[in-house]
């Protein structure tokens, strides 16, 4: 059963909001989503994930969602980002501290801007990229993603790399039997 199809996010927090824990922007995070033209349809569970590749951040509240939409995929990116500046997201320096963060992880089938490029900046982790590359170049080597992708869609199937999500999470080395991931009893939805 491989599946290529839905749009996918990838949202993380570890800096608390006002009186919001991480996990609890996550979930304010999902609630706002509609209002911003995406309609959620599944959501993974909340994990507390080690911080990367910082370590000496806080912990990590990560989450998968899936959502339906009309948008474009530069206009869920741009949702994306107006739902980050709710939470006063800054972008102080690359793989800081955050109060949220929503990547787009997959847009149906999508390649951008195309195979080559999205080649060249699947293989280059320290590049920094200003533009939307779909499907995300790196979710396929983060645990952080990928525990939480495999719980509401393990068979998407990547559309550049040809493998589910079950079988990234069973190539993906990680430290220790879980990465130092754990999940938490608090529900997305």
């Amino acid at each position: 059963m491989k599946s290529k199809q839905g749009i996918f996010l990838g949202i993380g927090s570890n800096l608390s909001f006002g009186l919001l824990q991480p996990y609890e922007v996550l979930q304010h995070a999902v609630q706002l989503m509609p209002q911003f033209g995406l309609d959620v349809e599944n959501a993974s569970s909340i994990y507390e994930t080690p911080p990367y590749p910082d370590a000496q951040q806080p912990n990590f509240a990560n989450a998968v969602v899936e959502v339906k939409t009309h948008h474009q995929p530069h206009d869920v990116l741009q949702a994306c980002l107006d739902i980050e500046e709710r939470f006063n997201r800054e972008r102080r320096e690359r793989w800081g501290a955050r109060t949220l963060d929503i990547d787009v992880l997959a847009y149906n089938e999508i390649i951008l801007p195309d195979m080559k490029s999205w080649s060249n900046f699947a293989q280059l982790d320290d590049v920094v990229i200003n533009d939307l590359v779909l499907p995300h170049p790196r979710l396929h080597k983060r645990m952080f993603v990928l525990v939480p992708f495999q719980e509401i869609a393990p068979y998407w199937t990547h559309p550049v790399l040809h493998h589910s999500v079950v079988e990234f999470c069973s190539q993906t080395q990680v430290t220790g039997n879980d990465g130092g991931i754990k999940k938490l009893s608090s529900k997305l939805l």
